[in-house]
């Protein structure tokens, strides 16, 4: 009987072991074939501050996901030429949009890596270089993120997968 009772207690172990494991391995449902799984972020304590000035003003992470943001009225485009101060980045986050950023991408500005990447824009997923990162490209929602530490023409098309799937995640959560 106490045999019986060790066998049992041993496969609970085992088996709660194995669901705590798997339980931590991601926060999301989906496959990421190029990029890392998505993490929540810590919430900026001051994210319900709108300045008009980015002077001075320093956020939990970079890129941000929540802070200090003015508000997002009409966007200028979806795939930018120029970089966006971190008040846009977090009030575009902030009215639900999800922004790829890319950084020093293979092929440089002109390249098929970059070209493929801004045509991921559409009407909810905006695009925009920063040369702030040190990530080829970080994709970011309200409070989340997903970074993708490998971008070459090999593999983009996984990329852009990848970042449809994080917005998918974040739309359905929403």
């Amino acid at each position: 009987m106490h045999d019986e009772v060790v066998s049992v207690r041993r496969s609970c172990v085992i088996a709660l072991s194995l669901l705590l494991t798997a339980a931590s391995c991601g926060g999301g449902g989906g496959d990421f074939a190029a990029c890392d799984r998505p993490f929540r972020e810590q919430l900026d304590p001051n994210w319900e501050l709108h300045p008009t000035s980015a002077d001075g003003i320093e956020y939990l992470t970079n890129p941000p996901t929540s802070g200090p943001h003015t508000v997002w009225f009409d966007p200028p485009g979806f795939a930018l030429d120029g970089q966006l101060n971190p008040l846009l980045q977090v009030g575009a986050l902030e009215s639900g949009l999800v922004l790829v950023q890319y950084n020093d991408l293979e092929g440089g500005p002109d390249g098929i890596v970059t070209s493929t990447i801004r045509a991921g824009g559409s009407d909810d997923i905006m695009v925009s270089p920063n040369t702030g990162i040190a990530l080829p490209v970080v994709a970011t929602a309200s409070q989340w993120k997903m970074n993708c530490p490998t971008v070459t023409v090999d593999n983009v098309q996984d990329v852009v997968a990848d970042i449809e799937t994080f917005f998918a995640e974040r739309s359905a959560a929403e």
